[in-house]
Formats: C-alpha cells, structure tokens, sequence
C-alpha cells in the first residue's frame, strides 16, 4: 500500500513539474517572438532614422551652398556702395553753386540707397538661412544619437540575447545519474535527460 502511494505521489510530482516546465517552456517562447518583434521594429525604426538623417543631411548642404551665394551677394554689393558713397562725398566738397542738389546728386542718393537696401535684404535673408542651418544641425544631432542608440540596442539584442536563446536552457531535474552529479535542486543545465523529455513529450 504505501509502495503504491509513494508511485502515486511520484506521479503526481512529475506531472506538476512538467506541467512547470511546460510553462516555463511556452513563457520563454514567448518571450522569445517578443525579442524577435522588438529586433525587427528596431530595425525598421533605425532605417527610418538613417532615412531622415540623409534627408537632413542634404538639406544642410544645401543651405550651406545657399548661404555662401547670400555671402557673396553680400560682398558684391559692397564694392558698389564704397564708390557711390565717395562720389557722394566728392560732390558735398564742389564750391559754391555748383554745390546743390541736382540731379546727379539725386541719382547717387537713390544708388546708395537702394544698395543699402538691397544689403539689409540681403543680410536679413542670410540670418534667417544661418538660424535654419542651426536648427538643422541640432536636428542632425538628434537623429546621430537616437541611431547610435539604436544600433547599439540591435547589437545586445541580436549578438548578446538571442544568442543565448537559440535553445531551451534548462530541463526538469529527474534524479537519474547525471543530474545528480549537477548538485542543482531543480533544474539541470548541463545535460539533456532523455527521462523528462520522454515524461515532457508524453504529457504534452
């Protein structure tokens, strides 16, 4: 009687532990399809990322170029203001009469202020091109170090983690000879026991 009460316990027992192992099993499955989902969202979000950095990249060549050509337009003008302000000079020194305002003179005052004006465009326009290219520089910046992050998560998930989980780790501590030479109380790591796989694949 109690030789059979103790197989019926035993049995209780192993159904209990593979019913655990089961489990286990089926949570470590799937946590596995969770690292898989999460590595190819990473992924697709790191491409995303790349994507618009290139975008922004060639952006900011192009406001580059564009605010060397507001340079130059800026030092072109220049040269004309210096000499349509000299000869304006020139004619506030002529003696006498010939000291008025004619028409020359009104002439040279509309060139000095159009070119002025045509400067402070100028230089109002390239301002504002010199703030966008900062705006995009530290855009640049932020898509560099969300990639970095990225990349850096891919590399744990894809070279640490998964390789890890290529197999189940662990099986149920039977008793048999070499789970007993593991010393573990309940699961064995160093060895597959063909006992609770059979036990395992019968329960299932």
């Amino acid at each position: 009687y109690c030789r059979a009460e103790s197989q019926k316990l035993r049995g209780k027992v192993n159904t209990v532990c593979n019913q655990a192992v089961a489990e286990i099993k089926s949570a470590w499955t799937a946590t596995n399809s969770s690292l898989h989902a999460r590595i190819k969202e990473t992924e697709e979000t790191q491409k995303k990322l790349q994507q618009h950095l290139n975008k922004t990249l060639g952006e900011l060549r192009d406001q580059e170029k564009h605010i060397e050509q507001l340079r130059a337009a800026v030092r072109a003008k220049g040269q004309p203001l210096k000499i349509a302000q000299a000869r304006l000079a020139m004619r506030t020194k002529l003696p006498g009469d010939e000291a008025c305002l004619d028409l020359p003179h009104i002439m040279l005052l509309e060139e000095v202020g159009q070119i002025e004006e045509s400067i402070a465009t100028l230089t109002a326009t390239l301002e504002q091109a010199q703030s966008v290219h900062s705006d995009l520089l530290q855009v640049k910046q932020s898509l560099e170090h969300d990639i970095f992050i990225k990349t850096n998560s891919l590399v744990i998930d894809r070279s640490k983690c998964l390789p890890l989980r290529t197999e189940f780790p662990f099986h149920l501590w039977c008793g048999c000879k070499k789970c007993k030479t593991c010393r573990t109380s309940l699961y064995c790591r160093t060895h597959t026991c063909r006992q609770v796989k059979n036990g395992s694949s019968s329960h299932n």
